[in-house]
């Protein structure tokens, strides 16, 4: 209980989905309640129920008694019964049991669909690690390393509310930026291309993600590296930033702001 009221405070729509299903058993338990009782119901259940174990009772002494009896013992004389069920004692199944087993796999069925449908939802809700955000971050970074540098002017045209340029990246003077709407997770994401005035080339996507497992300042050495990418994350209140730069580590360095000395 501990770990779920965690996650329900982390995750708000985990905590939305549980206070549906708490109002949903509420109302259920409701309408239950409120379906009157048939006058003498319980009695008349309550006789039945001791006829059917009196006859439960009397079937298995007559099994344990008749056991040993061939069929020929209990087939029907075509000529004298024509109305009488011709099957033996043992193969007669009571109406009752076939609608309490009818019944019972109803139940199971809607119990596995509303089991299938949480663990879907879960695993929806579930969010993706870091390293599966990074290896996506690079792939989309180098697919689209052909319109690097051709979205919107970052100083005459500002990208959309809510995402904010990281002050942990390094600017020198005649650096330039623009910025491009990308889609990462299935989730919209700005990408903003920085050229630094030594040629090199990086990218700074922002996810408007509230990630706690982000650190929350950039780390100086890459935490993810390809043939051609180096790649760091962080994040800062409820935004995710991935730094991703074409080159090494020191190309990675020379993106970020130098660590602040330590008081």
């Amino acid at each position: 209980m501990k770990e779920l009221q965690r996650r329900l405070e982390s995750r708000p729509e985990l905590a939305s989905l549980w206070r549906e299903l708490q109002q949903f058993d509420i109302d259920l338990a409701r309408l239950l309640h409120a379906v009157p009782l048939r006058s003498g119901l319980e009695e008349r259940i309550l006789s039945r129920l001791a006829a059917q174990i009196a006859n439960l009772s009397a079937s298995a002494s007559d099994d344990s008694r008749t056991s040993d009896t061939s069929e020929s013992d209990v087939a029907c004389d075509g000529q004298t019964l024509y109305t009488v069920e011709c099957v033996h004692p043992k193969r007669r199944i009571s109406r009752r049991a076939w609608v309490a087993a009818g019944v019972s796999a109803v139940c199971a069925s809607l119990l596995g669909g509303v089991s299938l449908w949480l663990w879907q939802n879960r695993r929806r809700a579930r969010p993706p690690s870091p390293i599966e955000i990074a290896n996506e971050v690079a792939r989309i970074f180098e697919q689209t390393l052909d319109q690097f540098g051709t979205g919107q002017p970052f100083n005459s045209n500002p990208p959309p509310a809510g995402a904010r340029f990281s002050r942990e990246v390094r600017l020198y003077l005649g650096s330039t930026i623009t910025w491009r709407q990308v889609t990462v997770m299935a989730k919209t994401a700005v990408a903003f291309d920085i050229t630094q005035p030594s040629g090199e080339r990086g990218s700074l996507f922002v996810l408007n993600l509230n990630l706690p497992d982000f650190p929350s300042f950039p780390p100086y050495f890459p935490q993810l590296q390809t043939s051609r990418t180096s790649l760091g994350w962080w994040r800062e209140s409820d935004l995710a930033y991935l730094l991703a730069v074409l080159g090494g580590p020191r190309v990675y360095q020379r993106f970020l702001k130098p660590p602040s000395p330590i008081t």
